[in-house]
Order: C-alpha cells, then structure tokens, then sequence
C-alpha cells in the first residue's frame, strides 16, 4: 500500500477504445502524482466494443485505487461522458425503478458503484475532452492504441476476456441488487468455465467468496459461499 504526504492528490487519467465497434479494443489508466507518472496499465480484448472498454478502464483503475490508496483523495478523468453518467446518474435510477435489466454493461457498472460506496468517499469524478490538449489524456489514449497495435503482431496477445451472456449480465445485476439493503457489498467478479466467482466485503472488512454454478443450457445450479448469512441472501 502506497504512503502518501498529507495533502497530496493522485490523478487517474483513463481511456478505453475499439477499432471497428464491435471490434478489438483495449483499456488502459495512468497514475499521476505531483505532475509525474506513478503507474500505468493497459490491456486488449479480441471482441469488445468502446462503451464497455471506457468502463472497463474506470473499474480496473477504481480497484487499483482501492489496493493502492484507499484513504486518500483520488481524481478520476475520463473523456467518456458515457462511463462517467452511466456511474454517476444512470445505474442509481435504473436500480431505484428496478430496471436494470435494461441496462447494458450492468455488471461491470455496478461493481464501480460498490467500490465507490466502500471507498469512494474522497473520490471525484472528471469528464476531459478527448484528443485536445491535456497531455495525460493524450498519454491514455496512447497507451490503449499500444495494446490493441498489440493484437495484430503478437501471437498469443495479452488478452482478458469475460462473457457478454446475457444469462450472466442478469445473474450479476440480480446478486447487486438482492445486497443493496445488506452488510454486504459486490467488489469483485470474475468468471470461470461454468463458475461465477464473487468477492464480498461485509461492513466490518471482511471479505467472503460466493461461487455461483451454472451447467451448459445456462441455469444456475447451486452456490457455495463460506458465510451462511451471505449465501440466504443470494439464493
């Protein structure tokens, strides 16, 4: 965990982007502390499309905020009106009228909106215009084009894809919801070969999994949790 001076800001510069839409893509965050780069990261998917990249980017930069500085004041840019509404206004609403079903990308937006109510509260959010003059959004963008140059000249690229299924969208957001009134929060999910991996803070820090089974016609099976009160709760 990072130690940082009293006083001090970290800014995350992030960006996502798809060539074709839908097409290969790439996100990718930089780090800047007192006007210096501090860390970056990027990475390509084969099949994605530009929406979900900039959410993408926003996630992986939340969470590393998250192991990285979690008591300190952290500045998120983004040129994506899209990812920052889709946070910020939408999925509250969505959720408050029960329509999430509705919307796209729900499972990556709600785990942003967990990770904000656990540690966002000296987080803010900035949109940047794209492709102007601000050299660190210029940088991000150049670090997402890298990664997805990466695709067509590396043999077994760097690649991170998760399902799209919309059975899973649906299980994610079904399993957000049935926790909003809980001791417990969505902070990571990560996906297997028939296996929903769920990782789960409780109010007091401690972290629980929860795997969620399915079987090949896409019906959820069983779960197995290691915490009682949180497996009632999801089934």
């Amino acid at each position: 965990m990072m130690t940082l001076m009293d006083g001090e800001i970290i800014e995350i510069y992030t960006d996502g982007g798809c060539r074709n839409n839908p097409g290969p893509g790439a996100w990718g965050f930089i780090v800047v502390r007192n006007g210096e780069e501090l860390y970056h990261e990027s990475r390509a998917e084969i099949s994605t499309t530009n929406n979900r990249m900039e959410l993408m980017a926003l996630l992986k930069a939340a969470q590393w905020a998250v192991n990285n500085v979690p008591n300190s004041r952290v500045v998120f840019h983004s040129d994506s009106s899209y990812a920052l509404n889709s946070v910020l206004k939408w999925y509250p609403e969505y959720i408050r009228t029960d329509r999430w079903l509705e919307m796209k990308h729900v499972e990556l937006i709600g785990i942003i909106v967990s990770l904000q109510r656990l540690y966002g509260a000296n987080w803010q959010y900035f949109w940047v215009k794209g492709h102007a003059d601000n050299i660190w959004n210029i940088a991000v963008d150049k670090l997402v084009n890298v990664a997805m140059d990466g695709l067509s000249v590396m043999k077994q690229p760097n690649v991170e894809i998760e399902p799209f299924a919309d059975f899973l969208i649906a299980k994610r957001a079904e399993v957000e919801k049935k926790l909003m009134d809980s001791d417990f929060t969505v902070v990571d999910v990560k996906s297997f070969q028939y296996l929903e991996r769920y990782t789960i803070r409780r109010t007091d820090g401690q972290i629980f999994t929860a795997d969620i089974y399915y079987n090949g016609k896409h019906q959820f099976t069983k779960t197995i949790c290691n915490c009682p009160e949180l497996k009632t709760i999801i089934e």
